[in-house]
């Protein structure tokens, strides 16, 4: 018989409250179905519902409320959408809440790309499983400071100022999460490489007022030139919307399975929407729901109602 995960983590939760011995003045919060339950060394049977936060969904989304609450937080998390979760949470703050940190694992060891160089790096570190710490305060400042106004010139754009981390997001969430599809024959290291191309184009499709792209100029704008300038060397590309972009790939030199590859516009237009939905998501508590033409998501029809994006 196999247990089903929520039994799973309600025997640990048990287990931990019937077991954990707190010190005066500590406290244990089980943030896991409806409102966090605090136990305090006095009862720790019989926990205190806190009523004043919502109940929220997965863990990806909670962390970030307990640092308003608490001078310091150390974020334990191999999933890597607690570093821009976080990096959200500090825009949205001000940045005045900058004290925390994330441990997450590498997703690959430093160093040469070669074999041998590999096995003797292993040799020396032990296991190739490598974790870091990442001081989101200070990934904040040096995003903010230093990073995007480089691709700025150093020009300020005083409209934006507040909305960078959000827009730095959205980028994210074109190159692929939980919740997003990547777009087609790009990474995530492609697109940073781009940003200096792309930083004025897609402040022209950010909304800084609902904070959500402009669906059709994103595409014209941002997406046209990501793939404008990932395939330059391969064909000349000629006009500046993402039809004639699309279209001269098609009729370009690139093998026929890249070109098989390259995304349609309802697909791009699709992930675009699906974007921000994953921004109101990680920014808002009261987020809406994605089943929405706006956001890109269906339910199929048939047994279980799944979500699903609305293009596949």
């Amino acid at each position: 018989m196999v247990a089903h995960p929520a039994q799973v983590i309600e025997l640990v939760v048990y287990r931990l409250i019937s077991t954990l011995r707190l010190g005066e003045g500590q406290s244990l919060i089980v943030d896991y179905q409806g409102h966090p339950v605090q136990y305090t060394a006095a009862g720790m049977h019989a926990g205190v519902p806190m009523t004043g936060l919502a109940p929220l969904g997965e863990a990806d989304v909670k962390f970030v409320r307990y640092a308003t609450m608490f001078e310091k937080l150390q974020v334990d998390s191999i999933d890597g959408d607690s570093v821009p979760i976080a990096l959200l949470h500090m825009e949205r703050t001000g940045g005045m809440q900058g004290n925390i940190s994330v441990l997450r694992l590498e997703t690959r060891l430093k160093g040469s790309s070669s074999t041998a160089d590999k096995g003797a790096k292993r040799a020396r570190t032990g296991p190739s499983r490598v974790y870091e710490y990442v001081n989101i305060g200070l990934l904040f400042a040096v995003l903010r400071d230093h990073v995007i106004p480089q691709c700025l010139g150093r020009t300020p754009m005083p409209m934006h100022r507040g909305h960078e981390i959000a827009m730095l997001v959205s980028l994210i969430g074109l190159s692929g999460t939980d919740f997003t599809r990547g777009i087609p024959l790009v990474s995530g290291k492609t697109i940073y490489e781009l940003l200096p191309n792309l930083w004025l184009r897609l402040a022209v499709a950010y909304n800084t007022e609902t904070r959500q792209l402009d669906p059709d100029v994103a595409l014209n704008t941002v997406l046209a030139t990501i793939y404008q300038r990932k395939f330059e060397r391969h064909t000349k590309l000629t006009g500046n919307n993402i039809d004639s972009v699309l279209e001269a790939l098609q009729a370009s030199s690139l093998s026929e399975k890249t070109r098989s590859l390259i995304p349609s516009k309802a697909v791009l237009h699709c992930t675009v929407r699906n974007t921000n939905w994953l921004l109101r998501y990680w920014l808002d508590e009261a987020y809406p729901d994605p089943v929405q033409p706006q956001f890109g998501f269906v339910r199929a029809a048939g047994a279980g109602s799944a979500v699903r994006y609305e293009i596949e």
